[in-house]
C-alpha cells in the first residue's frame, strides 16, 4: 500500500483567440465539463472588444489580457491560438516568456492564420520559449487542406496522445480519425524538443504537436486549428476529440508549481525512522522567498499534530528542510505553511509511509555498509567477490564466533589401528631378526 497525494486545488487556464472559430468553440466544449481545470478566455470579437467566459469574477480580465506579472501569474497554463503578436506590447511578450521559464507555467501555441509564423510571433520574446523556430516564408504558413494526425515513436508512449490503454489500440484508434481541416508549416525543431504527432499530406509529413521544457515550465506548438473535426465526423457518444483535449490541458496546467512546493526522499520508508522533507519556498511573483517563515506540521493518526520548524539550506535561496523522527509505523502527513511578516505565500502538504521489517522486499541490492558494520560487530571481516580466495585462510581460525568440540572414541580411529599394526609388524621382525619367533 502506498499513499497518493491528490491535488485539492483547481487548475486555471487562459485561452485567448483572435477569431470565432470551430477550433474555439469546441476545445471550450471539450473542457467544460472538467471540475479540475478551468479554462477563462479572452475572444477577440472586433479591434477593441473581447468576448469573456469561464471568468470567476466581474473584474477578472476586464481589461483584456494582463499587462501585470501577479494577474498573469495566477494561472497555471497559457494558451493562444490565432492571435496576432501585434495586439500585445513588447512588454506582454516577455512577460510571458517569464511566465514559462520563472513562473513554471506551460505555454500553448495552436495554428491558424493569424497564429504562430503568420501572426507575427518569430521576432517576439515568446518565440525564444517555443520548442520549434518559426520560419520566415515569402507566402503563409497555415494551409486549409486535410491533413492526418499520427504517431510518432514518441507519442506512442507519451500520456498525451493516449486514446486507447494499450499502444496497439491507440495506434488503431489514431488511424481511425478524420483528417484534421488544415496545418500550419513549422520550421526546425529546437534541440530537446519532442515530437509528439506528425500531419500527413500529400505524401509528406510535418510536425503538428511538439513539446520541450523551457526554464521551469513548458512549451507546447499545436500546428493546426482544426481538431474540431475529430467531434463533427464522428459519432456523438465518440469522446477521443473530449479526451485528447483534456489530457493535453490537464497536463500543461498540473505541471505548474505552486508559490509553496513540500517534497519528501520518497513515498515510503522501509526500515527507516528519519523522513526528510524539502519546501521550496517563492513569492507571488516567484522569485525565491529568503526571508520566510516554514512550519512543519505533522499528522501520524495517533494523537494532535504536532509542528515543527524548517530551516533554510545554506546556499540554496528559498529552500528549506527538516528532519522528522518518526516512532511507529503508519502514515504520516506533512503539511508546511510559509508565511512572511505581512502575509501568507501558500501552503503544501504531502504524506509517506512507513513499515518496519519489509525492507528486504523492495531493495534486494546488496547493503554492503550494514554488512561492513554486521562483521565489524561480531568480530568478523567483510569480504568482497575479488576477495573470497582469502575467505579459507582467514576462516581456518578465528577468536571470534562459536567452538563446536566433538568426543571421539580413540578405538575408532583409523590411524589407531594402524599404529597398533604397525608395532605388532615391529615386533614380529625384531624376533625374526634375533632368531626367537
Amino acid at each position: 500500500l502506498r499513499p497518493m497525494e491528490v491535488p485539492e486545488q483547481r487548475r486555471h487556464i487562459l485561452y485567448i483567440e483572435g477569431e470565432p472559430r470551430w477550433e474555439y468553440k469546441f476545445i471550450r466544449r471539450a473542457i467544460d465539463e472538467n471540475p479540475a481545470v478551468r479554462v477563462a478566455s479572452l475572444l477577440k470579437t472586433t479591434p477593441n472588444k473581447f468576448y469573456r467566459q469561464g471568468v470567476e469574477s466581474p473584474d477578472e480580465l476586464v481589461n483584456g489580457f494582463p499587462t501585470e506579472e501577479l494577474e498573469l501569474f495566477r494561472y497555471d497554463a497559457l494558451m493562444i491560438g490565432s492571435f496576432e503578436a501585434a495586439a500585445l506590447s513588447a512588454e506582454q511578450h516577455d512577460m510571458i516568456r517569464e511566465f514559462v521559464s520563472r513562473r513554471g507555467g506551460s505555454l500553448l501555441m495552436l495554428g491558424g492564420r493569424r497564429g504562430l509564423t503568420d501572426g507575427g510571433w518569430g521576432p517576439t520574446s515568446v518565440a525564444e520559449v517555443l520548442p520549434v523556430r518559426l520560419p520566415e516564408l515569402d507566402g503563409p504558413s497555415f494551409v486549409r487542406e486535410p491533413a492526418h494526425a499520427v504517431l510518432t515513436p514518441a507519442g506512442r508512449t507519451s500520456a498525451l496522445t493516449r486514446l486507447a490503454p494499450n499502444e496497439q489500440a491507440n495506434e488503431a484508434s489514431w488511424g481511425e480519425l478524420p483528417d484534421l481541416a488544415d496545418f500550419q508549416t513549422l520550421g526546425d525543431l529546437k534541440p530537446g524538443a519532442e515530437t509528439l504527432l506528425q500531419a500527413e499530406f500529400q505524401g509528406r509529413t510535418e510536425p503538428l504537436l511538439v513539446a520541450q521544457r523551457y526554464g521551469l515550465g513548458h512549451a507546447y506548438v499545436l500546428a493546426t486549428g482544426g481538431t474540431w473535426r475529430w467531434q463533427m465526423q464522428l459519432p456523438h457518444e465518440d469522446q477521443r476529440h473530449e479526451t485528447f483535449w483534456r489530457q493535453l490541458l490537464q497536463a500543461a496546467a498540473t505541471t505548474a508549481p505552486q508559490p509553496v512546493t513540500l517534497t519528501s526522499e520518497r513515498v515510503f520508508y522501509g526500515d527507516e525512522s528519519t523522513v526528510v522533507l524539502r519546501a521550496e519556498v517563492r513569492d507571488k511573483t516567484y522569485q525565491p522567498s529568503t526571508d520566510a517563515t516554514v512550519s512543519l506540521e505533522v499528522s501520524d493518526g495517533m494523537g494532535p499534530p504536532t509542528a515543527i520548524e524548517m530551516t533554510p539550506v545554506a546556499g540554496e535561496r528559498g529552500l528549506y528542510e527538516a528532519a522528522y523522527e518518526t516512532t511507529h509505523t503508519g502514515v504520516f502527513r506533512f503539511e508546511a505553511v510559509a508565511k512572511t511578516a505581512d502575509e501568507e505565500l501558500g501552503r503544501a502538504r504531502v504524506a509517506v509511509r512507513r513499515e518496519d521489517g519489509v525492507i528486504e522486499h523492495y531493495r534486494v541490492q546488496q547493503n554492503r555498509p550494514l554488512l561492513e558494520r554486521l562483521a565489524a560487530a561480531t568480530g568478523g571481516s567483510y569480504f568482497a567477490v575479488g576477495d573470497v580466495s582469502r575467505l579459507p585462510e582467514a576462516v581456518s581460525f578465528s577468536e571470534a564466533g562459536s567452538v563446536e568440540r566433538q568426543v571421539l572414541d580413540l578405538w575408532n580411529i583409523p590411524i589407531a589401528f594402524l599404529l597398533l599394526l604397525l608395532l605388532k609388524a615391529g615386533e614380529w621382525l625384531l624376533r625374526l631378526y634375533w632368531g626367537r619367533l
